[in-house]
């Protein structure tokens, strides 16, 4: 099996100063406002803080960050992480906002997961369908091994 994730008009994954980072995304949502981290996770578990954004409801940061994180997908950083650790709860709009980044690595022939919901927030994920087409694991560990693995092991 080749490289895995290969972005488009990109060199081999081997070639890639990304080839052993993650690109994760920690919401920290607090009432009505919060803090939204974006960070590189390398091989043995460092977080590399990229940027991070305070922000008032409603939205998450992502609106600001996102051209950071599109910039780092198309330099060829196309795994990536939404870190739920904190995140109590979810509604369809903060979902829709999440979908929308993670949809930012597909187009990019990259992939996403969600990584330490609740079990509120994985109910909400499941219930959606999210977890079909963004698997969910209970680590950031667990996400980190799966997208940096060339074989797929089952979600969990």
């Amino acid at each position: 099996m080749g490289p895995i994730n290969k972005p488009k008009g990109t060199p081999e994954m081997a070639d890639n100063k990304y080839a052993d980072k993650v690109l994760v995304i920690r919401l920290n949502p607090k009432v009505g406002s919060g803090r939204t981290e974006v960070f590189h996770l390398g091989p043995e578990g460092e977080e590399e803080l990229q940027e991070s954004i305070d922000y008032k409801w409603p939205g998450l940061g992502l609106k600001e960050l996102t051209p950071m994180i599109q910039a780092s997908i198309a330099e060829g950083l196309t795994r990536g992480v939404i870190d739920l650790v904190n995140v109590p709860w979810i509604d369809s709009t903060g979902l829709g906002l999440l979908v929308t980044v993670l949809h930012d690595f597909k187009k990019n022939d990259g992939v996403a997961v969600f990584a330490n919901p609740t079990e509120r927030v994985a109910n909400i994920i499941e219930v959606t369908g999210l977890d079909r087409p963004f698997p969910v694991f209970k680590s950031l560990e667990a996400a980190r091994t799966f997208l940096l693995s060339e074989e797929k092991p089952e979600a969990g």
